[in-house]
Formats: C-alpha cells, sequence, structure tokens
C-alpha cells in the first residue's frame, strides 16, 4: 500500500517521500512542517517506533493520516485523520484490496484539492 501509495503521488507530480523502515527515519522525519502530512500505515502488532513517530508528528503539528486495522490501534488518537483498512481474505490471509483502493482515492483526491485550492488564487 505504500510503495503504491508514494508512486501514484510522484505520477501525479506531489512530493513524497517513502520510509519502509521507520527505526532510523528520525533524519527524514525532522523536515515535515504542518504544510506537509504524514500517512502512516501500520496493523498489529504495532510497532512502538511507529507509535513514538506519530506523536512526535502531532506535537509538531504535521497532519498525521492513519491507515490501520482496528479502532484500538495506538494510532487512532494520534491521527488528525484516521481510516480503518481491514480486508480479510480466506484461510486468514489479509488482502490489500481496500488498502490500494483507498491509496489511489487518496492520491486523486489530493491533487483535487490542490487543483482546486490553485484556481480560488
Amino acid at each position: 500500500m505504500a510503495a503504491l501509495l508514494q508512486h501514484c503521488l510522484t505520477r501525479l507530480r506531489i512530493r513524497s517521500t517513502l520510509l519502509t523502515d521507520i527505526v532510523g527515519g528520525d533524519d527524514v522525519l525532522a523536515f515535515a512542517t504542518p504544510d506537509d502530512a504524514a500517512v502512516i500505515i501500520s496493523c498489529a502488532p504495532y510497532a512502538e517506533e511507529t507509535t513514538v513517530h506519530a506523536s512526535n508528528l502531532s506535537d509538531r503539528r504535521v497532519p498525521v493520516i492513519a491507515l490501520t486495522d482496528s479502532n484500538f490501534s495506538p494510532l487512532s488518537e494520534l491521527a488528525s485523520i484516521r481510516f480503518r483498512v481491514i480486508e480479510s481474505g480466506h484461510d486468514g490471509l489479509l488482502l490489500a484490496t481496500a488498502g490500494i483502493a483507498l491509496s489511489e482515492a487518496l492520491a486523486i483526491c489530493t491533487r483535487q484539492t490542490r487543483q482546486n485550492a490553485a484556481n480560488t488564487i
């Protein structure tokens, strides 16, 4: 989901940075400002580092968009916007179809919002 979201944003000419291993991402996350947004994708078991980074971003007023699998995710309280993405497959497999569709929709809506804002200036 994260790679697809980053790919969609890049294709739509929206600057984005993909961190696939949040551990050690402090240097990249330090540049995030309230004009940015952090999309955090996490499911159980939740990594403590992910929650710490989300908390730090939230404290700095960087909007956090959480894509998670449960209302009880530690990201739920930290996120400006939370999407609960869960799609059960066969034999206990979690399918990514809903997350992929959501990623594409987020990228397209971001582009449209930016275009609308540019047209009102």
